[in-house]
């Protein structure tokens, strides 16, 4: 299946700390590479809860063309208050001492270790998400407004991350499948933790590492609706 790339960031900076195990501080400069300072842009789309009495700005940026290619007008993104973590199913044994721990649904689908998944991707958008201490945690609903896109074969590519939070959960709301590939940051870089899956409909897949922070690359169908969780907790 050809995939079209187009990575975006999910930077969840929080206050947090109670709990939980101390991880690599947040670098100042991006977690990934983009190119010269002259072909970057930025851009900034204020989202609300379902009864608009929360809201926050992200900020997109990253390289003027990969920019162009997110389609702000048929992107509906909704605060949602954070799930509360359920008792999956299926558990995956540990892929190595520091890859962390995953759990999935039993009719989500656990996939072999993707070869090309080693790291998260240099060339990237980056999505700021505000610190939403004062208000507590919310998750991202992620849905396409145009339920009559034409039909295709390409998938889109997100990778989704938050400094400081431990573990993450992706769930598909949506008839067709999507795919979430688990990293995790340390030395201060991404990688991929060999955790993969096929999300089917109505199924998720958790992933969690105590001593790192943690993210997803979710890839999806033009049409789609999907959620992705934070939790500080491991």
């Amino acid at each position: 299946m050809k995939k079209i790339f187009i990575p975006l960031l999910f930077i969840a900076a929080i206050a947090m700390t109670t709990g939980c195990h101390k991880t690599e501080v947040a670098p100042n400069s991006s977690a990934s590479s983009t190119t010269s300072s002259e072909s970057i842009a930025s851009k900034s789309l204020t989202i609300f809860n379902a009864d608009k009495t929360v809201s926050t700005t992200l900020k997109f940026t990253g390289p003027k063309e990969l920019l162009n290619k997110v389609d702000l007008d048929n992107m509906e993104l909704t605060l949602v208050p954070t799930d509360k973590l359920t008792k999956e199913e299926l558990t995956v044994p540990a892929s190595s001492p520091d890859a962390g721990f995953s759990k999935y649904t039993k009719d989500a689908e656990l996939l072999p270790a993707a070869l090309d998944k080693l790291s998260a991707p240099k060339d990237a958008i980056q999505v700021e998400f505000p610190a939403m201490q004062k208000i507590g945690n919310y998750a991202l609903d992620v849905k396409s407004k145009d339920q009559a896109v034409a039909s295709s074969a390409d998938l889109a590519a997100r990778f989704w991350y938050g400094y400081g939070y431990h573990t993450i959960k992706v769930t598909n709301r949506y008839i067709k499948p999507i795919y979430a590939y688990f990293l995790y940051y340390a030395g201060g870089l991404w990688h991929y933790s060999g955790y993969n899956y096929k999300l089917n409909y109505n199924t998720y897949a958790t992933y969690w590492n105590c001593a790192r922070s943690v993210g997803a690359e979710v890839d999806y169908p033009p049409v789609h609706n999907y959620r992705v969780v934070f939790f500080v907790y491991c």
